[in-house]
Parts: structure tokens; C-alpha cells; sequence
């Protein structure tokens, strides 16, 4: 399976997660914003993640084999300081795409530079056909930033809490 190389942008980079990262990852991930966006019942303790952070780093896979998922850090490019975190669920040649950023590197672009990133690295080093992104329907933001980058709006059903967004190989 692949994994992300470090990928240098404007002003993030995309890395391999390290064990390192721990702290700065569980501030992303307990962000009240980033809790409600996942779904999640709570935020995750530092101890789990510190237990989750070795089976990120390596990739890990679902028991039955069938999912594989990918994850990167994305950090400030001068400091190297994790910021976020962005991450494919692949399955066959198809993916689902998660991304977070602290509340701090939120709303100067750097999720749209991160995402942009992972397309053109999974455009060009992969073999996915598809990269699905899904959203909360009130999340604005999150849908203007994966429309940004070449994500088309799958039919939408009012009633429906999410908006999915997809995108393909040419």
C-alpha cells in the first residue's frame, strides 16, 4: 500500500506521522469544531491516541484486510509543527478523505493547499480512480474548500445532515 511521502507546499507540508506527535495530535483531534465535524461522542484521551499513533504510522489496515488506512500529518512548513492531520480510508481503488486542522491554522488556506497536495500525490502515485470527501451541510467552509480542489458535489438530499463531494481520476 502507499504511504504519503513528505510533500513541501506553500505553507504546510504533508509528513509521515511520528511518534513525536502525540501531544499536538491530540489537540486537533479534541478540538470541540473537529469532535462535532467527526461525529464523534467525545474526544479521544491522549493515552489513546498515544496507543493509536504506531498502527498511523504504519498504515494500518482493517482485520479483514479490506481497508487500508493512510494517514499524514500536516504541518506548518517553516516550523514543522503539526497542524492537522489528513488521512484516506482506501478501499479497492477508491478512498474516503478525512482532514482536521487546529483552530489556530484554520481560515488561510492551508487546508485547501493540504488537500490540493494529497490529490496531485494521489493523482500521480496511485492507482485510486475515486477520493470521496464527505462534510457536514452547515460546514460552509469544508465544501468551498474541497470544491477548490476539483471536488464536484455528489446529488445532495435536503434532508440529509452531509454533503458528499468526489473526486475522480481523468
Amino acid at each position: 500500500m502507499p504511504v504519503v511521502p513528505d510533500i513541501v507546499l506553500q505553507t504546510v507540508r504533508l509528513r509521515p506521522l511520528r511518534e513525536g506527535d502525540a501531544v499536538r495530535l491530540h489537540e486537533v483531534l479534541s478540538d470541540r469544531a473537529v469532535v462535532h465535524a467527526f461525529e464523534q461522542p467525545g474526544p479521544p484521551t491522549l493515552e489513546a491516541i498515544q496507543e493509536d499513533l504506531p498502527s498511523m504510522i504504519a498504515g494500518k489496515t482493517s482485520h479483514d484486510g479490506q481497508v487500508h488506512h493512510l494517514s499524514a500529518a500536516i504541518a506548518d512548513a517553516e516550523t514543522d509543527e503539526l497542524i492537522g492531520l489528513i488521512g484516506l480510508d482506501i478501499v479497492g481503488d477508491g478512498a474516503d478523505m478525512r482532514i482536521a486542522l487546529a483552530e489556530r491554522a484554520r481560515g488561510h488556506g492551508r487546508a485547501r493547499e493540504a488537500l490540493t497536495g494529497l490529490l496531485g500525490w494521489a493523482g500521480g502515485q496511485t492507482q485510486l480512480n475515486e477520493i470521496y470527501g464527505v462534510t457536514r451541510a452547515d460546514n460552509a467552509a469544508s465544501a468551498a474548500m474541497m470544491e477548490s480542489c476539483w471536488m464536484v458535489e455528489e446529488a445532495h438530499d435536503p434532508g440529509d445532515p452531509h454533503r458528499t463531494f468526489i473526486w475522480r481520476r481523468d
